[in-house]
């Protein structure tokens, strides 16, 4: 792992054509602070609940709400996130240094409110946050999984480095940099590189086919990333069993999603193998070994 120097310090460095002048729109700047800040705290408070009884309450509804196939939003994990966690892991900004938008940037040190926090779990929190902005720009995501394994949470920071970046029409370039003025996430071209991540990871475990329930084991996985035609947001799907989907919006997306597994269960898995190909009855047997009836 390179050596980034004091884990606590980093720098949000904004530059490029839209700069010029040595001026910033204040609307992308409070953006980008506020999302770098939801970061922190985000990665943060995943780290704290996930062994508490509020995350375990939550993971019980996250399961029945599978169980019913009704996505959980991840904007409900917004109330995890709690006040003593936002007043600890608070960030604090100096002057820009001189002429450039580099912003250094501190996480939890003041006077102030320095002491709410052991030097212990302000370094902690530091490492995460450069180990996540690293796999985030080199588009790592078995890497993001592993720091987050929560498909919710990780929406969510995903959502915030997006949130955080100019919009492209802007002209303008924000690089996250470490204590060195080294890039961790290049402003150059992180956009491209978080526009393909997912947008969200799918999870089913609990279908019905021919009404008949059964359990996938283990759960089936699929990752919905975006882009755009000319006019339009398009949203791709790509996952278990080969299957790749597009549509123009989340819902119709997954009713395609729900169509599809149908169709294979009826034409493949309930299929005779000696009417079906070689590839085919590979097909029926994935199905049939991820799939257990249940009562």
């Amino acid at each position: 792992m390179p050596d980034h120097g004091d884990p606590q310090l980093f720098r949000l460095h904004f530059k490029g054509a839209g700069t010029e002048g040595h001026t910033l729109p204040a609307a992308l700047l409070v953006r980008a602070i506020n999302s770098v800040q939801r970061i922190v705290r985000l990665l943060d408070s995943f780290d704290r609940v996930r062994q508490s009884v509020q995350y375990q309450d939550y993971l019980s509804e996250k399961h029945l709400r599978y169980q019913s196939q009704d996505y959980l939003p991840a904007k409900h994990l917004r109330y995890l996130v709690s006040r003593k966690i936002r007043n600890r892991f608070e960030l604090f900004f100096q002057m820009p240094e001189k002429g450039s938008f580099a912003l250094p940037v501190a996480i939890g040190r003041s006077q102030r409110y320095g002491a709410r926090s052991t030097d212990v779990e302000l370094e902690t929190v530091g490492n995460t946050f450069y180990q996540y902005t690293e796999a985030i720009g080199m588009v790592n995501l078995d890497r993001l999984c592993e720091i987050v394994p929560d498909s919710d949470y990780r929406e969510l920071l995903i959502q915030d480095y997006r949130s955080a970046l100019p919009p492209i029409d802007t002209r303008i370039a924000l690089s996250i940099e470490d204590g060195y003025g080294r890039p961790i996430l290049d402003g150059e071209i992180a956009r491209a590189c978080i526009e393909e991540l997912p947008h969200e990871v799918i999870e089913k475990r609990n279908l019905t086919f021919c009404n008949v329930r059964y359990q996938a084991d283990p759960p089936l996985r699929f990752q919905v990333s975006v882009g755009r035609d000319l006019r339009n947001r398009i949203y791709y799907l790509r996952g278990d069993f080969g299957i790749e989907l597009f549509a123009e919006s989340p819902p119709e997306l997954k009713e395609a999603l729900d169509s599809t597994l149908d169709m294979l269960w009826e034409e493949y898995a309930q299929e005779r193998p000696e009417r079906l190909s070689g590839d085919a009855r590979e097909l029926r047997l994935a199905l049939l070994d991820r799939m257990r009836k249940t009562k």
